[in-house]
């Protein structure tokens, strides 16, 4: 029997040789990872910039971010949009929290260019912002992209070859600072299908943070973590803090995050925002179809029993309920789908599959 000469035997290792890691190489603790690749996004109004402001300067200051670990570091804000509204968030928070904006007093730097990753053409490539970074005294542990599209140049975020190839450049400047790398974006249409654009972007990154709104309160929610347990979360509101007035003497102000406390044990930290006409409906409505369900949906618990309904069950019934839908299937079924996926982030329905139950408050 011909042996075979094992090539570089070093590089392999058998089951042995496999030991728990139990150090945490984290910028976050329980949301971001050192050396890895984020995405914060939501849709507007959700506060996207004024979170990751926050989390940044928490980083640079070494201060715990609302309850989590935070591993010091240097920040290199990357204001693709030129930075416009950003002087004003960063003075509301030196205004509301100036012992956080001293203890971050530099180890935050902003880069207020525009940004091409994908070819360099439209603005600063990657080469650029590694030389930039490299006249830092200390390598920086987060970089935030704010926001991935404007960062895309001439690419197509829709296009998977042109994502894969943005989601590369971003990777080149992770190898080369060993940095945390967070990209801020937008939600795509569909809020249930995720961030905007090809799903390459979310196949690529590490951790995925999900900005959803409520009324005034909006919650992050960790919906991907590659290396950590994923559904960390928490509510909160922007609130107002005045700066000055302006040169004809109207009032000038920004906001900040302020956390919302949470309510008990087991309750959403978000206040209950007033259901609409159609979201009430949709109760209504499960609550016929539940009652009408196959007794095969009817589960038995220690309490007593909890009955489920068909998607299709529930949906129309509510349609029966909602007399102003049109005669379109696409906007009936797209009509259904927000008040569904409404209820459900309200925690007053339980959805598995194609099955639902009320979830009593």
């Amino acid at each position: 029997m011909t042996q075979v000469t094992p090539i570089r035997p070093q590089r392999l290792f058998g089951l042995d040789e496999i030991k728990p890691r139990l150090t945490c190489n984290y910028t976050v603790k329980g949301w971001l990872d050192r050396d890895a690749v984020s995405v914060l996004y939501g849709e507007s109004n959700t506060g996207k910039t004024f979170l990751a402001l926050d989390m940044a300067l928490h980083v640079a200051a070494g201060e715990r971010w609302h309850g989590s670990r935070v591993r010091r570091a240097p920040v290199v804000y990357v204001a693709t949009e030129g930075g416009g509204g950003l002087g004003n968030r960063l003075a509301a928070l030196k205004a509301d929290s100036p012992s956080l904006t001293d203890k971050a007093h530099g180890r935050f730097r902003i880069l207020a260019e525009a940004v091409d990753l994908f070819d360099g053409a439209c603005g600063l490539g990657v080469r650029d912002i590694l030389n930039e970074i490299g006249g830092l005294i200390e390598r920086p542990g987060l970089i935030v992209i704010d926001t991935l599209s404007r960062a895309m140049g001439t690419g197509d975020e829709n296009s998977a070859a042109d994502m894969a190839r943005l989601i590369r450049a971003v990777d080149e400047i992770r190898r080369a600072t060993g940095a945390h790398i967070m990209l801020v974006h937008h939600v795509g249409k569909d809020g249930a299908k995720g961030a905007r654009g090809s799903s390459a972007l979310r196949a690529a990154v590490d951790t995925e943070i999900a900005l959803t709104r409520s009324g005034e309160v909006a919650t992050a929610r960790a919906t991907k973590q590659r290396d950590m347990a994923s559904g960390g979360a928490f509510s909160y509101a922007l609130r107002p803090v005045h700066l000055g007035v302006d040169d004809d003497g109207d009032a000038v102000s920004s906001a900040i995050v302020e956390v919302v406390k949470d309510r008990g044990p087991g309750a959403l930290n978000a206040p209950e925002a007033p259901l609409s006409d159609r979201q009430s409906k949709g109760l209504q409505a499960l609550d016929m179809a539940s009652k009408r369900a196959d007794r095969s949906l009817t589960v038995p618990t220690p309490v007593g029993t909890v009955n489920w309904a068909t998607v299709p069950l529930w949906r129309s019934h509510w349609e029966r309920l909602v007399p102003d839908l049109g005669n379109g299937e696409s906007s009936r079924r797209t009509a259904f789908h927000k008040v569904k996926k409404a209820l459900e982030s309200k925690g007053l329905v339980e959805i598995k599959g194609d099955t639902v139950r009320r979830v009593q408050p």
